[in-house]
């Protein structure tokens, strides 16, 4: 993971999650299209179009206590809620990792992991974060 800032700034014209994408592959930010920008899930969309059309493996799923994965040294980009604000979240990227492993009664094993922010593309302040809303995992896979 190579740190890239945000370009654009401002409700509806930031471009945070580009800047986390160029951040994860390791590629300038202006070799990337525009993610961000409009109200909604369009730039999940403009993501997954990019994704498909350049062979990158694209994952996204909900924050919750009970989502069914384990997710160990992984870079993600993490949809942050803000205090204060309704309307839009804020990216940034983190390092997944093991938190705790226990043993349950019947002898299996229960893994808990937490993500640990590593990067946030703003350079100015943004609010503080609220909670993660969900989290994007983007890479290429090697096929041999």
């Amino acid at each position: 993971m190579k740190p890239v800032f945000q370009t654009s700034f401002g409700k509806g014209k930031g471009n945070c999650v580009t800047a986390c994408v160029a951040s994860i592959l390791e590629v300038p930010i202006e070799s990337l299209p525009e993610f961000c920008g409009g109200e909604g899930p369009e730039w999940f969309q403009r993501l997954a179009k990019y994704c498909e059309e350049n062979d990158l493996f694209l994952l996204y799923w909900k924050h919750s206590a009970a989502v069914p994965i384990i997710a160990m040294n992984a870079w993600v980009i993490i949809d942050m809620e803000l205090e204060g604000i309704d309307y839009e979240n804020h990216a940034v990227v983190g390092r997944t990792r093991i938190k705790e492993r226990s043993k349950l009664p019947d002898g299996s094993e229960s893994w808990e992991w937490e993500t640990d922010i590593v990067h946030d593309p703003n350079q100015y302040r943004t609010p503080p974060y609220k909670q993660p809303a969900g989290y994007v995992m983007i890479g290429r896979q090697s096929l041999c």
